[in-house]
C-alpha cells in the first residue's frame, strides 16, 4: 500500500513527509515521561541497561533487532548479527554509542538520521524504504568488540 502510494500519487512525499514528522511529534508527547530524546532528534526508549563495554566508531557490534516504519512494516530483522557502527545510519551510530553491551532499546529515528530524502529505491522504481521515512528499531546489544 505505501509503495503504490507513494511511486504513483505523491512523487514529491510531501504526505509521507508529513504523516513521519507528526507520529515523531506525538510519539514524544505521548511517551514524555519514558521517552529520552537527544540534540539531533533521535528518540530512545531504554528497556533494559547493560553493564559491558559501550561500542565506538570503528567497533564491530553483535545485534538482535527487528525494524519497522511508522505504518508497521517491517523493514528488516536479525538475531546475533555482527555489524561495524562505521556502517550503520547515523541514527544507530547515534544510539549505540550511548548504549552498554547487555542493553535492550527501542530507537525511534528521524530520516534526517536514516536514509534522509533519498530513501532505498529498488532498481524497478519502488522502495524499500521511501524517502523520509521515520524508523522504528527494537535493539539488543549482544556483543562488543572496540578497537
Amino acid at each position: 500500500v505505501v509503495g503504490c502510494c507513494l511511486t504513483s500519487c505523491d512523487k514529491d512525499f510531501s504526505t509521507w513527509k508529513n504523516l513521519n514528522t507528526n507520529w515523531l511529534e506525538d510519539n514524544q508527547q505521548s511517551n514524555h515521561t519514558t521517552l529520552n530524546v537527544t540534540g539531533t532528534g533521535l528518540q530512545y526508549e531504554v528497556f533494559h541497561t547493560g553493564y559491558g563495554a559501550v561500542p565506538k566508531l570503528g567497533s564491530l557490534v553483535c545485534v538482535t533487532y527487528t525494524g519497522w516504519m511508522v505504518d508497521k512494516t517491517i523493514i528488516d530483522s536479525g538475531s546475533s548479527v555482527w555489524m561495524a557502527v562505521e556502517n550503520v545510519i547515523p541514527g544507530w551510530q547515534e544510539a549505540l554509542g550511548k548504549m552498554k553491551q547487555g542493553s535492550h532499546w527501542k530507537i525511534y529515528v528521524p530520516y534526517t538520521l536514516g536514509y534522509g530524502t533519498d530513501g532505498t529505491e529498488t532498481t524497478i522504481g519502488t522502495y524499500k524504504i521511501p524517502p523520509y521515512s521515520t524508523l522504528i528499531f527494537d535493539i539488543e546489544l549482544v556483543d562488543v568488540i572496540n578497537y
